[in-house]
């Protein structure tokens, strides 16, 4: 079939889910219609494929939308419970050894300085 060597050939470039989601897709409309003549397979599976990287498109910014909304929620609520009346210090209390060590190794991997109270980043 006329394309398919183009396919192949793109395996490497396209997002590997997105592309078998739209060859299996394509596979599925040419059964079900036989007498659709389907003159080059890349281009009737790249036209599936960005239809579905559109439609992602779409959606990211819908997603990042929930995501920082529930990011606020949290740390709303982390800050209501554990900080000071004063002020919003909830992150700054970090007697947690583990997270500290944590904190410790990823700041030695970036080569920054941190605070041995853990009260400034």
């Amino acid at each position: 079939m006329l394309g398919s060597d183009k396919l192949k050939k793109s395996i490497c470039m396209l997002h590997n889910n997105y592309l078998l989601g739209s060859c299996k897709e394509a596979g599925i409309f040419i059964k079900k219609h036989p007498e659709k003549e389907i003159k080059d397979v890349f281009d009737f599976v790249m036209s599936i494929y960005n239809k579905r990287i559109k439609a992602h498109h779409s959606l990211f910014l819908v997603i990042h939308v929930f995501e920082t909304a529930v990011r606020s929620k949290i740390a709303l609520i982390l800050s209501q419970n554990y900080s000071n009346e004063e002020q919003d210090d909830w992150f700054l209390k970090g007697n947690d050894q583990k997270l500290i060590n944590k904190a410790r190794r990823i700041a030695d991997i970036n080569k920054v300085n941190l605070n041995l109270d853990m009260s400034s980043f």
